[in-house]
């Protein structure tokens, strides 16, 4: 009857472990995701009616909430299905420090010109690690 309990007490002491192994890499696991820089984006429009067309403007706004300086070293416009395009910038943003929002303004007309028609797509901002960024869709 001992070697009974014994086994079973083996075996409660074995799952224990088991279930604290498991509770403690996901600990880890959320710890490291917790880690990655992120960009909250918001695209932020703005429409001027003139004798020709709609001229819109439109500006990026990209917000660091994490501790560490996210360096931008590429932005892009990509409407599904397709390879992203480069996009036209009148001003751009390369550093975004801790805790702070930093703006690009997009040349609209170019980008338009570039894509032909009107098109819904997001801007996806790329950083130095190649974590990509994207933003709501948006129509251009």
């Amino acid at each position: 009857m001992q070697t009974n309990s014994l086994q079973l007490s083996n075996v409660i002491t074995w799952v224990i472990s088991i279930a604290a192994f498991g509770l403690a890499s996901y600990s880890l696991y959320l710890q490291r995701k917790d880690r990655k820089p992120r960009l909250r984006i918001t695209i932020e429009t703005d429409a001027h009616l003139t004798l020709d067309h709609c001229l819109t403007e439109m500006t990026i706004h990209a917000a660091n909430p994490t501790d560490k300086p996210i360096t931008i070293t590429k932005i892009e416009f990509k409407v599904e299905k397709y390879a992203p395009i480069t996009a036209p910038l009148g001003t751009t943003m390369s550093s975004i420090p801790s805790y702070e929002k930093r703006e690009a303004r997009v040349v609209v007309e170019q980008l338009r010109k570039e894509l032909g028609v009107a098109r819904l797509g997001r801007f996806i901002l790329t950083d130095a690690l190649g974590n990509k960024h994207k933003s709501d869709s948006v129509w251009v």
